[in-house]
């Protein structure tokens, strides 16, 4: 299953938390860490949704943060690995699971499966990599 790593950041000066997705460039701004960590779960489950609706989850996912979000997400990473409390850190960083595993190439039939195995002149096991058993469940 896919998940999308994300990390809260706690803006004082405009008494807000921003909750950003580094994988898919997503950012929320609540007023609470928790808040903030729901909206982005609901964003990243409707980014996810408009992208495979309208067949562009090749272009769109990954799409990175700046470099900067990056190395402050790594920086929390290696924080929160030498910290002695690390029960302070747990809501800095989170990760959101995809709920469903997509698929992202086309379905092939089985006839043009079959035809590619035999222009390729290779059984069917040395077409799948597979041994004997596993090819017969294939088809």
């Amino acid at each position: 299953m896919q998940t999308f790593r994300c990390f809260v950041r706690e803006s004082r000066r405009e008494k807000a938390f921003y909750a950003v997705c580094i994988d898919l460039n997503l950012v929320d701004r609540r007023e609470s860490a928790d808040e903030a960590i729901g909206a982005m779960i609901e964003n990243i489950e409707s980014y996810l949704e408009t992208a495979y609706a309208h067949n562009e989850a090749d272009m769109l996912i990954p799409r990175p943060v700046p470099f900067a979000d990056q190395l402050y997400y790594r920086w929390l990473l290696i924080k929160s690995f030498f910290a002695s409390s690390r029960k302070a850190l747990s809501t800095r960083l989170f990760s959101v699971p995809a709920k469903k595993e997509r698929i992202l190439y086309k379905t092939f039939d089985q006839s043009l499966i079959k035809c590619m195995i035999s222009q390729s002149g290779l059984a069917r096991e040395e077409f799948y990599f597979a041994t004997k058993r596993t090819a017969k469940k294939i088809f």
